[in-house]
């Protein structure tokens, strides 16, 4: 059974002990272990009536204690006689009795005369404040102190500080970490190697283990590990006890990063290290240029990139501040900016999310308790005893009714399990998609079906009624599945053009009674049949059916008998799959239909398809690039016929880069190969992402017959350029040869008829041009070539050499050159050859040289 955690309850908490919102910001939250007491940091005027905030304290803000039972509102920031004085960085103590926090305010006690930020300690019960950042003797700090933490067991508290007075023989004069015995008033400097050499550069940040045993903390020192020779901020954990100092920040080879590091959290036995950092080479793979979260376990060595989504693909966003799940260290929780860790991620901002590092299950926490994404940042979360609830900070305005202050403040969610039945995922390792499955019991007719699938939610993703898409998916969910179960297929729009209703693929068309399958089926027996022809008919898709050579049926809704089944919902990102555009072919088929296209099948098409219109109005399709950023050529095949003059538009981004008539009429009414056109499109600049769109308009009885978009890279707009003959367009025999000593490593060579042909189609700068044709000459045959442009000769000559030898090798290479040839782009240049004896015309390249400017065109 597979459950979900979601927030059933938010209430606010940085209010006044009657519930009145601060007029200020608030962050910084602290919790007690018993969830009994938090403390805050606030700008606040209003959380205790009647108090006066000095007219020098607004800028800093005070430190707020809050009874999450009583609604009690205490005022920590405060010297003895009772007056607010600014402080930062609270840590409650874990009975909840003090709050330590820092004030570079020397009004708290008489003897704080140092004019630097110090750390203090206030005792909730009887007020007292004590100086902590002191010696052994009680001798305040000769420098700032900062950033507070309490030890676990309450006995000790860790800070940094650039003070060198608190023990003997500081004198790196640098930020160090000091571990402070609040029993004894010892105080120890705990960034020091395992030798107790000092570090050689400053220390920030410190965190304590959960037995209280260890502190790990960032430093940018370079001598307290023989390998830390980066210059960044690395992580170290110093056993208390023994000194024993351990490098955390490393891969798994034990490689420090090549940028800093942050210490989130340590695991229960002290095993493993939670952090966050900014380097790009810890583990594999990590070009996302974010901040990530790695897990180190110092056991193995092994380090892990813990802030990935679901799939175990990388983040669009940084990811910081993460911490082990209370009483379940099989799950984490952090902040996040990234976008693709669940679906519906629209806010832009940091979220608070909850990860299983088993299932790779992912829960966005930061919600309201109807599961909205809270409309702002959120900040800082800390788990209350049990793990049912948790405080953070947040900027949001939904996330409680009349939030008005316009401003950050401290909220507390509460959690509850959910069973959300029996979920299973396809999972990419096993060679699925990553998407979750729920086979629900309860027969109902497919449009009522539908409308459930479509009402539920896991883990933010949107239900649908299952589509299939490939054989490994069908075998997967037929593994899952009793026999007949309701998937997401329909020809109820147009009778006998199924389509797909729901999820990535809603619209697309994968089945057709003309053309049979367009994308993926698996009908059985005579389906889809339409059985009951009578209205209401067989409209609707039954997975697992029983058949030996298929397992799809159609069935139908009352009073069709076969009305009513059990029906599967499936669960993924609702963003749809957009139509892959690679460099290289792309068949017109392939792309996404946006109106009017159908998929045509022909034998003379490239891919034995093509796409055409299906009635008047604008035809449209469309795909994504996914080549690199850069300037490209772009072919786009079709068949420009006799019987009528279609337009055609080509877009990037919604811009359009070209237009043309099909006016051409070179052959016929209908698909042939001499009514086979290319309108090349030069010089496009096209960047990753970018949606390439073909539209048109069909005229008189030609339908827009669209075939294919090649993108190849252009050729450079100043000086020559070389195409190896390789990449030609093979029209007749020729056949592509590998071999290292050819310019390319490869070449073409005769494919066995008597002539060999191969083209090019020009998409260089307007201009004169010295073309030379690289081949091999070889003593063994006479051969013959000819060059064509726009199908007239322009040269032909004799491979007649006798110097060269039998085979391919430097001796046997040649060099013919067309001088002055005046070429276009779209010019269409030919190879065509007569292989002779044992010379079987191998040809390596083309070069165009150009002899004056040229013109873009």
């Amino acid at each position: 059974m597979v459950t979900e955690l979601k927030v059933v309850s938010v209430e606010r908490v940085s209010t006044n002990s009657d519930g009145e919102e601060g007029d200020g910001s608030h962050g910084e939250a602290t919790l007690s272990d018993d969830g009994t007491w938090i403390g805050f940091h606030s700008f606040s005027s209003n959380l205790i009536p009647g108090l006066e905030i000095p007219e020098s304290n607004p800028n800093y803000g005070q430190i707020y204690a809050k009874n999450l039972v009583t609604g009690e509102v205490v005022l920590v920031s405060a010297n003895a006689e009772g007056v607010p004085l600014s402080g930062h960085a609270p840590a409650i103590s874990p009975d909840g009795t003090k709050i330590a926090f820092q004030s570079g305010s020397d009004a708290y006690l008489a003897s704080d005369t140092n004019g630097q930020s110090d750390i203090f300690l206030r005792d909730l019960e009887s007020g007292e404040i004590t100086l902590v950042s002191s010696n052994v003797y009680g001798n305040e700090g000769n420098y700032s102190s900062l950033s507070p933490v309490y030890s676990p067991d309450g006995t000790k508290i860790a800070f940094s500080s650039l003070s060198s007075n608190f023990v003997a023989g500081d004198t790196n004069g640098a930020t160090d970490i000091f571990v402070k015995d609040l029993a004894t008033g010892e105080i120890t400097r705990v960034s020091t190697g395992t030798n107790g050499e000092q570090a050689n550069q400053r220390s920030f940040f410190p965190i304590f283990s959960p037995d209280s045993s260890k502190v790990a903390f960032m430093t940018y020192a370079s001598n307290l590990a023989p390998n830390d020779d980066n210059g960044r901020g690395d992580i170290y954990l110093k056993e208390l006890e023994t000194g024993q100092l351990t490098l955390v920040s490393t891969d798994s080879d034990g490689n420090v990063g090549n940028e800093d590091n942050l210490p989130d959290d340590i695991s229960e036995d002290g095993t493993r290290v939670l952090f966050t950092t900014f380097t790009s080479n810890l583990v594999e793979g990590d070009t996302n240029d974010a901040l990530d979260l790695l897990l180190k376990d110092l056991t193995t060595g092994e380090t892990t990139r813990v802030s990935v989504d679901t799939f175990g693909q990388q983040l669009n966003g940084s990811s910081v501040d993460a911490r082990f799940f209370p009483d379940d260290e099989s799950k984490i929780y952090f902040l996040s900016e990234a976008t693709n860790l669940v679906a519906l991620d629209g806010n832009g901002t940091l979220d608070i999310f909850l990860k299983d590092l088993v299932t790779g299950q992912v829960t966005l926490l930061s919600t309201t308790d109807s599961g909205i994404q809270a409309n702002g940042f959120s900040s800082g979360p800390v788990f209350l005893p049990g793990a049912q609830s948790f405080i953070f900070g947040s900027s949001a305005t939904n996330l409680v009714p009349d939030d008005t202050n316009g401003t950050t403040d401290i909220f507390l969610a509460t959690l509850q399990e959910f069973d959300v039945g029996d979920l299973v995922q396809w999972k990419v390792e096993d060679g699925g998609n990553g998407h979750w499955y729920e086979y629900v019991e309860t027969p109902l007719p497919w449009e009522e079906a539908r409308a459930d699938a479509e009402g539920r939610v896991f883990m933010r993703m949107p239900g649908y009624l299952a589509t299939i898409t490939s054989q490994a998916e069908n075998d997967f969910i037929n593994s899952i599945t009793p026999p007949n179960v309701w998937a997401g297929g329909s020809d109820a729009e147009v009778e006998g053009t199924w389509r797909w209703v729901g999820g990535p693929e809603a619209g697309q068309v994968f089945w057709t009674e003309a053309n049979g399958t367009i994308t993926y089926a698996d009908w059985g027996g005579q389906e889809p049949n339409n059985a009951w022809s009578e209205p209401p008919g067989e409209d609707y898709l039954t997975a697992h059916a029983l058949y030996a050579d298929g397992s799809w049926a159609d069935n139908g809704v009352p009073p069709n008998p076969n009305q009513a089944f059990g029906y599967l919902v499936e669960y993924s990102d609702p963003t749809p799959v957009v139509a892959d555009i690679a460099v290289g072919r792309t068949e017109a088929e392939t792309l996404d239909i946006e109106a009017g296209f159908v998929v045509r099948t022909n034998p003379h098409p490239s891919g034995d398809a093509y796409l055409q219109a299906s009635g008047a109005g604008e035809q449209s399709a469309y795909g994504r690039f996914s080549g690199e950023a850069g300037l490209y050529t772009l072919t786009i095949g079709y068949f420009d016929e006799t019987d009528g003059d279609s337009t055609m538009s080509v877009a990037v981004n919604g811009e359009v880069i070209d237009q043309w008539d099909w006016d051409a009429d070179p052959a016929g009414a209908i698909v042939t190969k001499e009514a086979a056109m290319k309108r090349l499109i030069t010089f496009v600049e096209l960047d990753e992402g970018d949606i390439i769109t073909l539209s048109g308009m069909a005229d008189g009885g030609e339908p827009l017959r669209t075939d294919f978009l090649d993108i190849r890279e252009a050729p450079p707009q100043a000086g020559g350029f070389l195409v190896e003959a390789e990449t030609l367009e093979i029209v007749k025999d020729f056949q592509i040869v590998t071999n290292n000593v050819a310019s390319g490593r490869a070449y073409l060579q005769a494919g066995g008829g008597p002539e060999q042909i191969a083209l090019y189609d020009f998409d260089g700068l307007a201009g004169s041009y010295d073309l030379t044709i690289g081949y091999y000459d070889e003593n063994d045959g006479v051969s013959h070539m000819s060059v064509r442009v726009n199908g007239v000769e322009v040269d032909d000559w004799l491979w007649d050499s006798t110097t060269g030898d039998r085979i391919v090798t430097d001796a046997s290479a040649a060099e013919h050159v067309i001088p002055g040839l005046m070429l276009a782009p779209g010019d269409v240049i030919e190879l065509v050859g007569e292989p002779d004896g044992g010379e079987p015309l191998r040809t390596d390249f083309l070069y165009f040289d150009p002899v004056d400017e040229l013109l873009l065109i």
